[in-house]
């Protein structure tokens, strides 16, 4: 009696545990990768990122005194391997970090190191759509900046709000996204019509009015945005460069584009939620540049002139911050930016438009493929940085300025 009475909660017990396991595997499957993964600013942590580096280096990370910065030790395994002293591998959050960086540092690298900072200077300024629409419209003037970024228009400058009120006739069927001084997918709104207490009252605001940009790239009648990544390279010895990764990710409407539609799945790719793994299996998208390439789109390949003219106002900014005295060591200062980029028909052709930089881009998905591509893109990174030996990989990265 006693034993049937225990045996019912270990049923129900063993259930449970079933179930939880089923439903985690589920789970799993659904992301189409491993979801026990570090976040972005733990990506030196990623293993799958320092397996690269463990047939050449003995790999030590230190703990260090000052939150979500990563420093990690690589010492050579034999003085003929790519570099014959100890390498550093530091990465912080937040730029102004470069003027007393040693004083967060664990362990403080000699003078005959190899530091590598995965941060450069002037990456707020690069993050602001707003401020970037700013750069472009001082740099090239109005209508240079509108061939780089979709038609947009600052109101709370006065300047750009005069322009924008004489350009409304032209423009009266446009749809409008207003981008409020918000990070993380916020702040973005609708509009057909700006009435003029609409106007007044976004001008009181940081807010960038910016026109939904037509006929945009379609696959299989859905809206598409790439994503792609540029690596800014500071080094000590004053040789500088930006350098373009060949591949990039793509994502799409979660509704078929219609030009028509209020509806943001509809209009936008990628907003206000990524599509899962499932929604690219189910109607058969490409989910890389490369592999859409493939497909003989009607695309360029170069993208060398457009990126020249998206990072040419930021270039000189990049490399001019001081770093802390105290930091010993041969120091290459290094940061991957997003670009987020959608193609659109004009004069009969695709043309890259740029819809925003990120800083600090997400490069961690759950998903194997992505996770190939960002493990295949930071490969050839490091080759360039004089981490690693030099293979194909190294050329899939190509310096554009």
């Amino acid at each position: 009696m006693r034993k049937k009475q225990l045996e019912r909660p270990l049923i129900l017990i063993g259930t449970v545990m079933v179930l939880y396991v089923w439903g985690s595997c589920y789970q799993l499957w659904k992301k189409g990768g491993n979801r026990n993964l570090p976040s972005t600013p733990y990506l030196l942590l990623w293993t799958q990122l320092q397996n690269q580096w463990y047939p050449h280096y003995k790999i030590k990370t230190i703990p260090s005194n000052a939150d979500k910065v990563s420093q990690i030790y690589l010492y050579p395994r034999t003085n003929t391997e790519t570099s014959q002293y100890p390498c550093y591998l530091v990465y912080f959050p937040s730029c102004v970090q470069l003027g007393n960086l040693s004083q967060q540092l664990t362990i403080r690298p000699d003078a005959d190191s190899h530091v590598y900072l995965f941060r450069t200077c002037y990456c707020r300024e690069i993050h602001s759509k707003m401020s970037n629409w700013r750069h472009y419209t001082n740099y090239y003037g109005y209508d240079g900046a509108s061939q780089i970024m979709p038609q947009s228009y600052r109101l709370d400058h006065y300047n750009d709000f005069q322009r924008f009120q004489k350009s409304q006739n032209d423009t009266e069927n446009s749809k409008w996204l207003v981008k409020l001084d918000i990070d993380k997918k916020q702040g973005l709104y609708l509009y057909h019509n700006l009435s003029k207490d609409t106007l007044q009252e976004m001008s009181k605001k940081p807010s960038l009015l910016q026109r939904v940009q037509p006929d945009p790239l379609l696959v299989q009648g859905y809206r598409t945005s790439f994503r792609f990544y540029v690596a800014s390279i500071c080094r000590s010895d004053g040789i500088n460069g930006l350098y373009l990764y060949h591949d990039g990710l793509i994502q799409y409407s979660l509704l078929p584009y219609d030009e028509n539609s209020d509806n943001l799945n509809s209009l936008l790719a990628g907003y206000p939620n990524t599509p899962s793994l499932q929604f690219y299996q189910r109607h058969n998208l490409p989910r890389s540049y490369q592999k859409l390439l493939a497909s003989n789109p009607p695309l360029q390949d170069n993208l060398h002139p457009f990126f020249q003219k998206v990072f040419r106002p930021f270039q000189q900014q990049m490399c001019q911050c001081e770093i802390d005295p105290d930091l010993k060591g041969n120091i290459t200062r290094v940061h991957v930016y997003g670009a987020d980029v959608g193609f659109h028909l004009v004069n009969g052709e695709y043309q890259p438009f740029l819809y925003e930089l990120n800083s600090g881009p997400c490069q961690i998905y759950p998903e194997t493929d992505w996770q190939k591509l960002i493990l295949h893109m930071y490969h050839g990174l490091f080759q360039h940085l004089s981490i690693l030996p030099i293979d194909n990989r190294y050329h899939n990265w190509s310096q554009f300025l």
